[in-house]
């Protein structure tokens, strides 16, 4: 869904509202998604996630994968990523 910033507030407080939300360890989502129209032609992308759910060495790989689509999508072609060696199952119990 794509939202408006509410009148009267800035990015910055949209921002600030999203990182103090908690998040419900049950019955989640533990990764939200927010996509705010500044204008016609621009957007700004907010992805809140619990600290569970990622690490310091997965989320430059997300942050890489998540531009590489976006500049895929924006030219018009088709960006296929690389397969994962591993699976989150590979170290669940």
């Amino acid at each position: 869904t794509v939202e408006s910033v509410p009148a009267g507030q800035t990015l910055e407080a949209c921002v600030e509202q999203e990182m103090q939300r908690p998040f419900d360890l049950e019955q989640g989502p533990l990764l939200r998604v927010r996509l705010l129209n500044l204008a016609a032609d621009e957007h700004v992308l907010i992805l809140t996630q619990h600290h569970i759910v990622s690490d310091g060495w997965s989320m430059p790989i997300m942050v890489d994968e998540l531009v590489r689509l976006y500049e895929g999508y924006s030219q018009g072609r088709e960006v296929l990523l690389a397969e994962l060696d591993m699976q989150y199952a590979d170290y669940a119990l």
